[in-house]
């Protein structure tokens, strides 16, 4: 599967790109088959639709991680394959901070609100 990307990038601060990769790699930030605790996720049941799209690049490799607040899922995508979404539940809060922080301006991103 592969996603639409739209607009113009926009690069995380050193400290920003090191919590979101350090969030992102974390085993205890996605739930892999277990039953959310926090019954706002308990229900991800939507049609994976991300809206932002976060690239991490160590030339010549490059690795895209699609985001989707509505499912709280993240799938991972490089050198031509996508990987089924993850639930990052435990996580998404973490993650829409930060995506905030760099895209403080944004619309769409601002009307964001986790349950």
């Amino acid at each position: 599967m592969r996603y639409l990307s739209l607009g113009e990038g926009v690069k995380f601060e050193s400290d920003q790109a090191k919590k979101i990769r350090a969030l992102l790699l974390n085993k205890s930030s996605y739930l892999r088959g277990k039953f959310p605790k926090d019954t706002a996720f308990a229900s991800n049941m939507c049609l994976f639709d991300p809206i932002v799209r976060i690239r991490f690049e160590a030339p010549p490799a490059v690795a895209d991680a699609w985001v989707c607040f509505a499912c709280a899922e993240v799938a991972f995508a490089a050198g031509g394959r996508t990987a089924s979404p993850e639930d990052c539940s435990p996580a998404i809060r973490e993650i829409l901070a930060l995506v905030k922080t760099v895209l403080p301006d944004d619309p769409v991103i601002a009307k964001i609100r986790m349950r």
